[in-house]
């Protein structure tokens, strides 16, 4: 069965293209779609065209002393997330731990909000970010109404079907798109980052509040962000180590 997230992230890529002229073999356009902020993001697009180059080109040729031609490189992340993240470049020299004037290697990544807000001019230029863009404030509406995830996701797509949003994709692949936005990701791998965050996070508060204090503030912190994204009690107290009462408590 064909992967509705490959499919849509096809399209969006397609739909970027359009922008561009002569998009043919001249240029590589790298997009990454994230509901989290993440500052590796240029490190991560590094890797990914690492393995593109080695792919299209022979590699053999590169011992050679004629200059070989490559496509031009462009770098995006597609944002959602719930936090305030305003457009902006992330640089892979910022992660240096020296920092110096002369850099000798650099890879920029534009970071493009996509949230479906009214000064938003990029959803103008794309339809299909547009109306992704309204699928998922959609979601994010009726879970702030209190109504479960799955809930949420399945009246949206009703609703974005009957308004002619995504209609196409969704009438096609609705039940896909739903299981995707609950189990198409690694989630013990998750899990296990977002615990290694709350620790990071618990150390550091710790340092300047007391040790205790300064965890327990840490593993709240990532209390919420699991609840705001649907993640059962249960879970969070397997992440946290938190109570049950300390977890409804947020």
């Amino acid at each position: 069965m064909p992967n509705p997230e490959r499919r849509f992230k096809d399209t969006v890529l397609t739909a970027l293209l359009k922008e561009k002229q002569n998009a043919d073999e001249r240029f590589i356009v790298l997009i990454e779609h994230q509901s989290s902020i993440n500052e590796n993001m240029p490190l991560r697009m590094l890797r990914y065209f690492s393995s593109i180059i080695e792919r299209i080109i022979d590699m053999e040729k590169i011992y050679r002393e004629k200059r070989i031609q490559i496509p031009v490189p462009e770098f995006y992340v597609l944002y959602n997330g719930t936090a305030k993240y305003d457009n902006r470049v992330l640089r892979l020299s910022d992660a240096f731990i020296v920092k110096r004037d002369e850099i000798n290697l650099e890879l920029i990544v534009k970071v493009v909000n996509i949230n479906f807000l009214p000064d938003n001019k990029i959803l103008e230029s794309s339809k299909v970010l547009r109306d992704y863009s309204i699928f998922i404030a959609r979601i994010r509406k009726y879970q702030s109404e209190g109504k479960p995830l799955n809930k949420a996701i399945e009246t949206s797509i009703k609703e974005c079907i009957k308004e002619n949003v995504l209609r196409d994709f969704l009438m096609k692949y609705g039940r896909e798109v739903t299981n995707m936005l609950f189990v198409d990701y690694d989630y013990e791998t998750h899990m296990r980052v977002l615990k290694e965050e709350a620790y990071e996070e618990g150390e550091a508060k710790g340092e300047a509040k007391g040790e205790a204090k300064g965890k327990a503030e840490g593993k709240a912190e990532v209390a919420k962000k699991l609840l705001k994204i649907g993640v059962s009690v249960d879970k969070i107290m397997q992440v946290t180590d938190l109570s049950k009462e300390q977890i409804m408590s947020l």
